[in-house]
């Protein structure tokens, strides 16, 4: 009615002579019009918009708004006045409406969000307003600037209850294109798995979404997609009342949407909102033009408010009557808008005609306003990943459109879209009916770009509608052929190529093929070729197509074809015929060949093949001699060819033979000619550095005739026996019963002596090993050849005075060793004399096992004795109750690992006799003991050598065990868990493929220096490298600080990430913490420490969020990367930063915005970036000056006394922002500056009973509003100079109490200590709030109530932080490096004055107490503290807390437990301020508990760093007498039971308390993961630690700090 009525007075004409002058109100300042435009013309700017209901109906609703109303608004504002024309865009014009919106001529768009956000991804549209959109729903309006989907079926339709359910079904919609009926649902679809246009089994398009509705309500359709309140706004045709919604089932329906902050008041199943309509204006459009526009129509809604007023004032005062003369009428007008209308006066437009235009545009629209304009990305977003707007390789984006349905079609991926007219027709050739409407089913067919098939695989038309069959794909049996026979295949390119070929290369063993294939008649995209072999088994085909004038493998490429014999029986007719290897039908293994078939040798043999079977066993025997006499060729030489220097070079002597050097076919060889029986007895006894050994051998028992010798310890064999090996061997018979036995040579008579060695060689030439030296033969005159080994014997290498030998190479010829005697073992031979001079080495120091025979062969020495070297021989050889076995060389073995590590004999020195009567008595056992340089693994390996026989490791387990030994001592391995993730890092080690690996959510941040090419030109390389070092080390430590992952650190580049190496819910939080730190360590750090002039380092950051790729790149240098666009961003925004300040993108502040409410976050501005694109960014936090006040470090690694001042200045940091709380939230309360006298209170702790203070409760203060808020609001004010000063010099007294010299509990543990109790207060502060977000200072003030009762006081009293972290900085002061049980033990003064008990913990409190109570700190003590009761409380907690580190005392024990249990039990009711007050107290002493043993919770790297050392600081006091046992003895089982009885359930109390919230969930997770690895590592790591010990190093540093004492 008012509108009406407002038209009625709008179209009022007054006379002309009678027109009533102008209201009085300001004139507007007219602008000029564009510069592109003459003064004389009037432009017409013209209005685009979407006539998605018709022309009329566009005509009628926004020819109001888009033409009159900013005619008479915004045309006003220019000299001369321009106009506005509201041109109506409908769908079925000759151009889509995309087209015609960019190619029409217009100047500006009004269309729906999916059309608009196509039109701005192509040209670049400047968003103006967005429509406040006005829905009245059930008699209530609702004003509403966002909307969503929704997916909706019947209620009685049980088959659909998720997402996932809507494969297969029916769907109705809209418009493919439409967006609240169509792409939105279509993006809920993929979020779920299913393909939009794929997966359902049919698509109906409505083009209205009442229709739809509808359509569900019929079962036309199984489900429908509409757009949110279409439902609650539908009329039912039945009824006509609104639908009952009971009708209907929402599918995925959404909970807790909010619109504007406000709940959104519709059902909806799109996990999003997305903005509505926008107005927006090409580029060419002047900007004055757009600010006019934009004006006039935020304005809009001001001036139609006064529409009513004035129509009501108008009809009262009867202004509109003509019996009222000109200046009446005019008057009363007049008044009537200066009531109506107050605040027209501000807009320089305002008049009773726009005021009424205005509310009829408003009206007509049936809109509830304008705003400013929404970000539209989320839509493009969306578009992009349904494939409806597709980026080009050019950069620019392109929407999906087109003449037919067929062309918005977007197949997944291996799918193929089918034609146009079989998409047209798809449906019906289906059997299902569209009722009238457009439709789609299975608009694609999975396929591979060529699709490969055998024949008869083929449907009878490849080419047939919805054909769904899929081709052969990688490396699959594509067909099976019969040999000889051919097999027809045919490829079907799917994609349609014009003038294409298609060529197939087939691989038949070593031969190659190629065919061309045949193009098909009758369909152009076909090709045929035929394949066919003779050879049963697989061809490998590879199908390649003609491309851009290039063959290239289509991607499913190669093929395997089976090929089968073919089927005899059936082709010939013959039961007993079967196919031969080349496909011939010959008779099988049961029949004979005749000429009339095959006959059964059942009736063929007892005829015809006796008599053939005798010849043929006679003639078998022939064959078999004859091949004995060609294998024997294999190894005989002709002497001739044999070629000697003359005079013979001669390599060594032995008891058996000679050695010389000669060629053989070219080639150096070592030829030994052995010598006759006689010789060798005459000989034996000549040999250097040899003693009868009958009288030694009498010691087991054994009566001896002829014997062998062993090599004297003091004789060097170097030169008989290097090159060769050549032993000298005692042979010792079994014991008999008769208690006698007869020492005998090696070798017989001569004919014995050829047949044995003809046996031998026909084994030896065989065997072929890279760590056995190589026998190649032997000539008739027993002349043995074998390979030559430059080097000699392992035995000359180790003691050569010329030759450098180091402990790697030692190693390397070790493990050359093993994998020889495991091979021989492996083939049933056992050495029988292994020691070094039986080991060869060639010029690469590749060591061979030599002089092993078949002698030795298991099955040849039984009841023959044992043979072997005496010093080297297994005791039970020695007592001869065993023969040589394999476990008889694996004791020589390890006698040869004490050759190789203390590089002389065995037994050197020592009596002979003295030493084989010890070997041999079983209850002296003696064996060689441990070199002093052998590595602790190879140490274990020796040791179990010496086991009795069941208990040796096999030669198999010895290598493997070598193998695992790395010549760094395990320094490698140590360091990916500093390069790599957990995960990663184990699979390196262990061999294992590293997979990429998808992360969302992840917060990437680059830096870089600013002007780094010119410091790097003017500073010398060393300074330049000098500068890098400290830089990074910093940000490296700040990394561990704030739980930073590091990735690159380059020139002048740094990159890290956080929710990537392990899960992070504050991952934006850490790395802003981690920004702002870095700046300011970067600003404090000197560009030349030798010239203060040059100033300091200033860097840039950058930081985006979002999906990354990890990937380790390369094999021999692996290097953990990532990649993505939040990687690009992050160095577009570094690029883009200015210096001394981060920059991130809008995506990382939103972020930001939700884990830490109170960042300081500057809107910057947008930054462009590839594709000619830009993001929203924002600063975070205020500019880093160079040279401003520094930020210390992170605690760091190994720190000298330069470290150790970076120690002090990190922990003075820490502590003085907690007193800046403490300054801030007392200004609340106290003008009282006098400060009080606490002298007294010193005294408490010289008294010994500390302990004895220790309370049950400690009471936090109550939650007070204004406190906190002040406190929020003056934390960054600055600390008096004489506060600093005070606080700077008691930190470093303290670090001058702690013994640095003690590896583990020095001061850098008590910073560690404090970094971890930081972090963990941290955590409470990030517990997310309900209510957290808000705004308002109501709800500021709950969610710090909120904060402050979830924490139990902890989180809002800085004085109880300040507590926690004093305490972790003192908890361990003048700490000696041993526990208080030995302090006890040792009668020290200490012990006797504590009583005791907690020794060392109640003496760190009595020296830094009495020091803090020091008069020349009583400023920071009045800044602490003002009154008496506030010190005696910040003295409690400081004891409460130091006592709770004490984990032994068995009373302490019990207290905190009782108190636990009634804290967190439930059982025992209190007073709820005491209940409080006592989780408050048990919480902080779990804190500190937690944190000083902090690195078993945090990552792996971590915890074996603190935990070597704590094993140096015990293995330290273990040697120096001050502990009894040696803690390597119980160390990898102790650190178990550590987890599993400490460690992790004190992580799962953090857990319980509700105090940290999710990150309780990580300490947990860390202590098992870290437990998990310690069992399957922890030996190993203990051996590395040992090892380490045992060789006096410290293996990386204890972390000790050498400062002189004050």
């Amino acid at each position: 009615m008012k509108s009406r009525m407002a038209l009625t007075i709008l179209n009022f004409t007054f006379p002309v002579a009678a027109q009533p002058t102008p209201a009085p109100f300001a004139p507007c300042d007219l602008l000029p019009l564009p510069a592109s435009l003459l003064p004389s013309q009037s432009r017409i700017y013209r209005v685009a918009v979407l006539a998605f209901r018709g022309v009329d109906t566009a005509q009628e609703q926004w020819s109001l708004l888009f033409g009159d109303y900013l005619t008479a608004t915004a045309g006003k504002r220019f000299d001369p006045p321009v106009s506005f024309e509201m041109v109506p865009v409908p769908f079925g014009l000759e151009r889509e409406p995309v087209d015609e919106f960019i190619q029409g001529g217009y100047d500006f768009v009004y269309a729906n969000p999916s059309m608009f956000s196509c039109v701005d991804s192509e040209v670049g549209m400047n968003t103006l307003v967005s429509v406040i959109s006005k829905r009245k729903v059930n008699g209530q309006v609702y004003s509403l600037t966002e909307f969503g989907g929704v997916i909706f079926t019947w209620a009685g339709n049980d088959q659909i209850n998720k997402v996932e359910d809507l494969a297969e079904k029916r769907l109705g919609l809209a418009n493919i294109a439409g967006l609240g009926s169509g792409q939105m649902q279509f993006r809920e679809m993929i979020k779920n798995g299913l393909h939009h246009l794929q997966d359902p089994k049919q698509l109906i398009f409505y083009g209205n979404q009442n229709k739809v509705v509808q359509a569900v309500l019929n079962g036309d359709v199984d489900i429908g997609f509409v757009r949110t309140d279409q439902l609650e706004r539908f009329i039912d045709p039945a009824t006509n009342e609104p639908l009952d919604q009971s009708k209907i089932k929402i599918v995925g329906p959404q909970q807790n949407l909010l619109a504007d902050g406000s709940p959104f008041p519709f059902a909806a199943s799109t996990q999003d909102l997305y903005p509505e309509w926008a107005l927006a204006s090409f580029p060419s459009v002047g900007k004055d033009i757009e600010r006019e526009v934009q004006h006039s129509l935020m304005d809009l809604t001001l001036h139609a408010a006064a529409a009513k007023p004035l129509v009501e004032c108008y009809e009262d005062r009867n202004c509109t009557s003509l019996l009222l003369d000109d200046d009446n009428r005019a008057t009363c007008q007049q008044e009537c808008f200066r009531q109506a209308h107050p605040w027209g006066h501000q807009t320089c437009e305002a008049d009773a005609d726009t005021t009424l235009l205005a509310d009829l545009a408003q009206t007509a629209g049936n809109f509830a306003g304008w705003r400013t304009p929404l970000s539209y990305m989320s839509i493009r977003n969306m578009q992009q990943e349904i494939g409806f707007i597709q980026h080009r390789q050019d950069g620019t984006f392109q929407c999906l459109r087109g003449d037919s349905l067929a062309d918005s079609v977007v197949c997944p991926l291996e799918h193929f879209k089918k034609s146009v007219d079989e998409i047209a027709t798809g449906c019906e050739d289906l059997g299902m009916p569209c009722y009238g409407f457009s439709c789609m089913c299975k608009p694609c067919v999975k396929s591979y770009d060529v699709d490969v098939f055998p024949l008869m695989m083929m449907p009878a038309s490849t080419n047939s509608t919805n054909q769904q069959q899929v081709g052969c794909g990688k490396f699959d049996v594509c067909g099976v052929v019969q040999q000889n026979h051919k097999r027809t295949f045919r490829a079907v390119d799917n994609r349609k190529r014009h003038n294409t070929s298609f060529a197939v290369l087939l691989h038949a063993g070593g031969d190659s093929q190629e065919y061309h294939m045949k193009q098909n008649d009758t369909y152009a995209y076909e090709f045929e070729f035929d394949a066919t072999d003779s050879k049963v088994g697989y061809l490998i085909m590879e199908i390649s197509v003609l491309e851009d004038g290039e063959w290239k493998q289509v991607s499913q490429s190669p093929f395997r074809l089976e090929v089968v014999p073919p089927d005899c029986q059936a082709e010939t007719g013959d039961s007993g015929r079967v196919a031969d290897a080349n496909g011939n039908c010959i008779c099988d293994n049961s029949t004979i060949e005749l000429p009339s078939g095959c006959m059964p040798l059942g009736v063929f043999i007892p005829a015809v093949m006796v008599p053939i079977i005798l010849a043929a066993a006679a003639g078998m025997f022939c064959y078999l001699w004859r091949k004995r006499q060609q294998e024997d060729l294999v190894w005989q030489i002709a002497s001739k060819e044999l070629c000697f220097d003359s005079p013979p070079n001669v390599l060594g002597r032995g008891r058996f033979g000679m050695v010389y050097l000669g060629t053989f076919r070219g080639t150096e060889v070592a030829v030994k000619k052995l010598l006759d029986p006689d010789q060798v007895d005459q000989t034996a006894h000549r040999s250097m550095g040899v003693r009868e050994v009958g009288k030694l051998i009498s010691l087991a028992g054994v009566k001896t005739g002829d014997v062998e010798t062993f090599p004297d310890e003091d004789a060097s064999q170097t030169e008989h026996e290097g090159k060769v090996g050549i032993r000298s061997c005692l042979f010792i018979p079994p014991q008999s019963s008769h208690g006698s036995g007869k020492m005998n040579t090696t070798l017989g008579s001569s004919r014995k002596q050829q047949a044995s060695l003809k046996s031998e060689m026909r084994l030896l030439s065989k065997l072929r090993h890279p760590n056995v030296v190589t026998i190649m033969g032997c000539t008739q005159d027993m002349r043995l050849v074998m390979e030559y080994m430059e080097l000699g014997s392992m035995s000359d290498v180790l003691r050569s005075p010329t030759m450098v030998v180091d402990d790697g190479k030692v190693l390397g010829m070790v493990q050359d060793v093993a994998k020889g005697l495991r091979f021989l073992h492996a083939t049933n031979i056992i050495h029988g004399d292994l020691k070094a001079q039986n080991v060869l080495v060639d010029a690469k120091f590749r060591a061979k096992v030599a002089d092993f025979g078949l002698s030795k062969h298991p099955r040849r020495r039984r009841g023959k004795g044992a043979s072997g070297t005496p010093f080297w021989m297994a005791p039970e050889l020695l007592r001869g109750t065993s023969g040589n076995t394999t476990m008889s060389d694996i004791y020589s073995f390890g006698v040869f690992l004490f050759e190789a590590y203390k590089r002389q004999y065995p037994y050197q020195g020592e009596d002979p006799n003295e030493v084989l009567r010890k070997i041999i008595d079983p209850l002296v056992n003696k064996c060689p003991s441990i070199p002093s340089r052998c590595p602790m693994q190879v140490a274990g390996l020796m040791e179990a050598c010496f086991e009795e026989p069941e208990g040796r490791p096999t030669a198999s387990e010895i290598d493997e065990k070598l193998a695992s030994i790395t010549q760094d001592g395990g320094r490698g391995q140590a360091l990916l868990w500093e390069l790599f993730p957990r995960h990663v890092a184990a699979a390196i080690r262990d061999g294992r493929t590293v997979e990429p690996e998808t992360h969302e959510n992840v917060s990437v941040l680059v830096s870089n220096i600013v002007g780094h090419e010119t410091l790097e030109s003017t500073l010398s390389p060393t300074k330049h490298s000098n500068l890098l070092d400290r830089l990074y080390s910093k940000l490296e430590n700040l990394c561990d600080l704030h739980n930073v992952f590091r990735l690159v650190t380059g020139d002048d580049g740094f990159m890290c990430a956080t929710n990537l190496a392990e899960e992070q819910h504050d991952h934006v939080r850490s790395i802003a913490a981690f920004a702002t730190d870095a700046l300011k360590a970067a600003a404090c750090t000197l560009v030349d420490e030798g010239d203060p002039s040059k100033g300091y380092v200033s860097i840039r950051i950058g930081i985006s969020s979002g999906t990354v790729v990890s990937h380790v790149v390369g094999s021999r240098t692996p290097r953990y990367s990532i990649f993505g666009q939040p990687v690009n961003i992050a160095t577009k925004l570094e690029s883009s930063a200015v210096p001394g300040r981060a920059q991130c993108s809008e995506v990382s502040a939103d972020l930001l915005k939700e884990q830490d409410p109170e960042a300081d976050l500057f809107l910057h501005g947008t930054v462009p970036i590839d594709g000619g694109n830009e993001i929203v960014s924002y600063w975070i936090g205020e500019p880093i000056v160079p040279g401003s006040e520094p930020v210390a470090a992170a605690p760091e690694s190994g720190v000298s006394n330069k470290g150790l001042g970076s120690l002090i200045e990190w922990n003075v940091d820490v502590l003085a922002r907690v007193l800046r709380e403490i300054v801030a939230a007392r200004h609340t309360h106290h003008g009282n500056t006098t400060q009080t006298d606490f002298s007294h209170l010193a005294a408490a702790s010289e008294a010994g009973t500390i302990i004895d203070e220790v309370e049950e409760v400690v009471s936090l203060p109550k939650f007070n509003v204004d406190t906190v808020r002040r406190m929020k609001e003056r934390q960054g004010a600055a600390l008096p100079p004489d506060v600093m000063l005070q606080l700077r010099a008691f930190v470093t007294e303290i670090a001058q109490m702690y013994d640095n010299d003690v590896p583990f509990h020095n001061f850098q543990h008590a910073s560690h200590v404090t970094l971890s109790v930081v972090r963990l207060l941290t955590r409470i502060k990030a517990v997310p709030m309900e209510g957290q977000g808000a705004t308002n200072r109501d709800n500021e003030e709950q969610s710090n109530m909120s904060l402050h009762e979830c924490s139990f006081g902890i989180a809002s009293d800085p004085v109880t932080q300040l507590a926690i972290i004093f305490s972790a900085l003192i908890h361990d002061t003048a700490h000696q490096g041993v526990p208080n049980t030995q302090l006890v033990k040792e009668n020290q003064e200490i012990a006797a004055r504590y009583k005791g008990r907690s020794v060392a913990e109640q003496n760190s409190v009595a020296l830094a107490w009495n020091l803090f109570m020091n008069p020349k700190f009583s400023e920071l003590r009045h800044t602490i503290a003002q009154t008496e009761d506030e010190i005696t409380r910040f003295r409690q907690l400081v004891i409460n807390c130091v006592m709770a580190t004490d984990i032994v005392d068995k009373a302490l024990k019990q207290l905190r437990n009782n108190r636990w249990d009634t804290a967190f039990s439930g059982q025992i009711a209190e007073e709820e301020e005491k209940a409080v007050n006592r989780k408050a107290t048990i919480v902080i002493e779990h804190i500190i508990q937690a944190s000083d043993i902090g690195h078993t919770m945090q990552q792996w790297h971590v915890y074996r760093k603190w935990n070597e050392r704590f094993f140096q600081e015990c293995y330290k006091a273990y040697k120096e007498g001050r502990a009894e046992k040696d803690p390597s003895k119980g160390w990898y089982k102790g650190e178990i039971g550590f987890f599993d009885f400490y460690i992790i359930p004190l992580a799962k109390k953090l857990q319980e308390s509700g105090v940290f919230g999710v990150y309780g969930d990580e300490y947990v997770k860390n202590a098992q993961a870290n437990r998990e690895e310690w069992v399957k590592c922890g030996e190993h790591a203990l051996a590395e630690m040992m090892e380490k010990q045992n060789k006096g190093r410290q293996g990386g540093g204890t972390g000790s700090v050498s400062m002189k004492r004050v």
